[in-house]
């Protein structure tokens, strides 16, 4: 063999060492992390694009008994608009609030909850949001949201692209 060949296959298996170790430190963090079911919360705060799998879990956790009302993060524009979803303008027996946050990232949204949390007395909310999120979401809201917090991912099963977009990110 030559030193070439060697070099070339040394560097494939150092490049293929760093992929196993990245895609094996994330596990906990992106695709298994930690979540947790309230006995309750004042508030069920859904993340990022108010999908239906998010919001489902979070009229669910308010019809258990979970938490009193929900509060969504909704886009000033496009399908996810507050004005485009129902949830948002329903007579229910709850209270749901939509709001948007600004910015709309993860970090308007943990101000947005703070806020939310000083108008309405709240001191608990359960997060939902995408399992990828879950650890990313935690460390923002724990930084302005000085009440109990809960979290939960939305349940959804994700495909080798996803995860891929994911890690990348």
């Amino acid at each position: 063999m030559s030193s070439s060949y060697r070099r070339l296959v040394s560097a494939i298996g150092a490049f293929l060492g760093i992929i196993v170790t990245v895609v094996a430190a994330g596990l906990p963090l992106y695709v298994f992390p930690a979540t947790e079911d309230p006995t309750h919360a004042d508030v069920v705060f859904v993340l990022g694009t108010p999908t239906r799998a998010k919001v489902q879990i979070a009229q669910e956790l308010v019809s258990s008994g979970h938490a009193d009302r929900i509060l969504i993060s909704v886009p000033r524009w496009g399908r996810w608009a507050a004005h485009n979803m129902t949830v948002c303008t329903a007579r229910l027996t709850y209270t749901v609030d939509c709001e948007t946050p600004d910015p709309f990232t993860t970090q308007g949204e943990a101000r947005m909850l703070r806020a939310y949390a000083d108008d309405h007395d709240v001191t608990s909310a359960v997060v939902v949001t995408s399992v990828a999120h879950v650890t990313r979401a935690r460390i923002l809201m724990q930084r302005c949201f000085d009440g109990a917090l809960y979290f939960r991912d939305d349940g959804v099963p994700r495909d080798l692209t996803y995860w891929i977009e994911q890690y990348a990110y």
